[in-house]
C-alpha cells in the first residue's frame, strides 16, 4: 500500500510541494489542502518506516534547512497539541519553535495538572481534543 509520504507530502522529486513559488510553471495545493486528502498514518518508531521513506524525509529537512523562509506558511493554520505526563523544557521548547517557524500554533498540556481519568473519560477527551487540534 501507498504510504502518506509516498504520496507526495515529504518526496522530494522534480516537484517540491512543500514549496509552490519553487515550481514557477506548476500550480501546486497548499500542503493544508494537500494533507485533507491524504490518509494519517501514526508512526511510532523509525522503524515503521521504509528506507525510501526515511531518505525523502532528511532530503526535505536539507532543503528546508537551506531555504527556511519558503516554508513560513507550510502549517499555517494548524495547531499542534502536546501532551506531557512530566515537564520536559527541551522537547517542548523545540517542539513549539518548530511549529512557530513554520506558521503553526503548540499547545503544552501537562497531564499532571489535568482531570483526565477522574473527571472526564479518556475517550471524550481524546475526541475533544482531536477535534481542537491537527
Amino acid at each position: 500500500g501507498s504510504s502518506y509520504l509516498d504520496s507526495g507530502v515529504g518526496h522530494v522529486d522534480s516537484m517540491d510541494r512543500l514549496n509552490p513559488a519553487a515550481n514557477s510553471t506548476t500550480i501546486v495545493p497548499s500542503p493544508a489542502a494537500i494533507s485533507r486528502t491524504l490518509p494519517s498514518r501514526h508512526v511510532a518508531k523509525i522503524s515503521d518506516l521504509s528506507r525510501k521513506e526515511i531518505a525523502s524525509i532528511l532530503t526535505l529537512a536539507m532543503k528546508m534547512k537551506a531555504n527556511p523562509e519558503a516554508y513560513y506558511t507550510a502549517l499555517q493554520n494548524k495547531t499542534l497539541l502536546m501532551l506531557f505526563e512530566k515537564p520536559s523544557l527541551r522537547t517542548r521548547v523545540s517542539l513549539e519553535a518548530g511549529m512557530t517557524s513554520l506558521g503553526g500554533h503548540a499547545i503544552a498540556y501537562m497531564m499532571g495538572d489535568s482531570p483526565l481519568g477522574v473527571k472526564e473519560s479518556y475517550e471524550d477527551t481524546g475526541a475533544v481534543l482531536s477535534r481542537m487540534s491537527d
